[in-house]
């Protein structure tokens, strides 16, 4: 009874909206929305929603006595539905950064996206095959490797290196999006995005890679003299090599 009626009501919404959940640019334009509303609703929309069905499926599973084939059918159906919602939150948020580029915020939801679509396909074959059981190790087991990706990504190196692609070529923006290096962003960026900036700047037009320089050049002259880079205890791999690239500056 309780998935019957969680189905129909996720299904619902679903059905309805189906042409909002993945309207894109259109429902941006039909409602009068702005990227980052757009975004951001479908990424918390999704949480809300799969936490709902996680939780529900998780308590059925200790509760059930009799796993019927209409029982694991109508869990399955949920998790099929809550996936829906996923890939609405993805595509919202593919649309925010085409427009605006990559944040290391928008990085972190990405991959926290990704888990999430892992976790639901596990709990799906689990429902399926009757080893629930084994939820908690794997959601463990995909934390930890989200994780150990992200710090081999370098998430300040991605960002910096999609972000300056962009200007370098205005191909890869859409028509309403912004193509503008935001150097006061990339200023704040970790030790590991400063090799990526300062091999883009004899590719950057004039202005941006003037202004990229000098902020560049002041970042070098703290790392230089300030205590918190220069002990022995503030050393890193990620730092060290941003030293050696800042070194090459003319």
């Amino acid at each position: 009874m309780v998935l019957v009626a969680v189905d129909l009501v996720v299904g619902l919404f679903v059905g309805l909206q189906l042409a909002y959940l993945f309207g894109g640019s259109d429902t941006l334009d039909a409602g009068g929305m702005k990227y980052i509303d757009y975004a951001r609703r479908g990424y918390f929309e999704l949480v809300a929603a799969a936490a709902l069905a996680g939780g529900i499926l998780v308590g059925l599973e200790y509760q059930v006595v009799r796993r019927t084939r209409a029982y694991v059918a109508l869990a399955v159906a949920l998790v099929g539905l809550t996936i829906v919602v996923l890939a609405s939150a993805a595509l919202r948020l593919q649309l925010y950064q085409d427009a605006y580029g990559w944040t290391e915020l928008r990085l972190y939801v990405a991959v926290s996206i990704a888990a999430m679509a892992v976790t639901l396909g596990s709990l799906a074959v689990f429902l399926a095959t009757d080893r629930t059981r084994w939820l908690g190790h794997v959601m463990a087991v995909i934390g930890l490797v989200s994780l150990v990706g992200l710090n081999v990504l370098a998430p300040a190196a991605f960002v910096a290196e999609r972000n300056i692609a962009r200007i370098i070529d205005p191909s890869l923006v859409p028509p309403d999006g912004e193509a503008s290096l935001d150097a006061d962003y990339l200023e704040v960026l970790p030790d590991d995005a400063i090799p990526a900036l300062v091999a883009a700047l004899p590719a950057l037009p004039a202005s941006e890679s003037h202004r990229l320089r000098g902020q560049l050049r002041i970042r070098a002259d703290r790392m230089a003299r300030e205590d918190a880079f220069t002990s022995p205890f503030a050393w890193n791999l990620g730092r060290e090599r941003a030293k050696a690239a800042l070194a090459t500056l003319p």
